[in-house]
Parts: structure tokens; C-alpha cells; sequence
């Protein structure tokens, strides 16, 4: 599942629903243009804030394309997800201002065709 957060603006950016209903392996996201603002943004749920990245890169110069990897999940475990869950984005050291970020779920659902 691809998702895009787009001219990320204030504290926080929500993307509604980003985590479908199955196992979730992880989230990584992606900065595709120059995220302004914050030092950093991690990337989690309300539950789990730092799930994915809590310091994901956006230093000058913009590191276009930087994506975290699975060193930078706090939680490696698959989870099960039985309902939609939203994949929040929480700027570091500042407030978002600006940029665009791709974030892409990684799971198997079980739903029949």
C-alpha cells in the first residue's frame, strides 16, 4: 500500500487508514521533496509514535530519496492488524513547513478475491 503525505504542514501529518487490515511487516517512508521545518520526523502510530523511525532524516542538504530501513524500527515484530490503523508522522525539533513524503506499508491481507 502507497500512501503520500503532501506540503506537510504543522506538528503532525496523519495519513488516514495507511495501515490496511492484515499482517504488517513495516512501514518506510520516503522523502520526495526537501521536507522543511523540523530537525527530523519520526514515523509511528498514536500507540506507537517511533514504530518505524524516530529520527528520520531531512538535514540539509535534503536527503531526496532517503528511506528508513529495518534498523530503524523500534518494533520488528509482524503485527496483526484487524482493523485500519493510520500512520502518523511527528516533526522533531520544530514544526513541518513544507515537503512531500511517500510512505509505503508492507503486509499480507487475507481477504478473499
Amino acid at each position: 500500500y502507497v500512501a503520500s503525505a503532501d506540503g506537510l504542514s504543522g506538528a503532525s501529518v496523519t495519513l488516514t487508514g495507511a495501515i490496511p487490515i492484515g499482517f504488517l511487516f513495516g512501514v518506510f517512508a520516503e522523502n520526495m521533496t526537501a521536507v522543511t521545518g523540523p530537525t527530523s520526523y519520526s514515523v509511528g502510530t498514536s500507540a506507537h509514535p517511533t514504530a518505524w523511525a524516530g529520527n528520520h532524516a531531512l538535514v540539509t542538504p535534503p536527503l531526496l530519496g532517503y528511506r528508513n530501513t529495518l534498523q530503524d524500527f523500534a518494533n520488528r515484530n509482524i503485527a496483526l492488524y484487524q482493523n485500519p490503523e493510520d500512520v502518523i508522522l511527528t516533526a522533531n525539533g520544530g514544526t513541518f513547513s513544507g515537503g512531500r513524503v511517500k510512505v509505503i506499508t508492507r503486509y499480507v491481507d487475507f481477504e478473499i478475491p
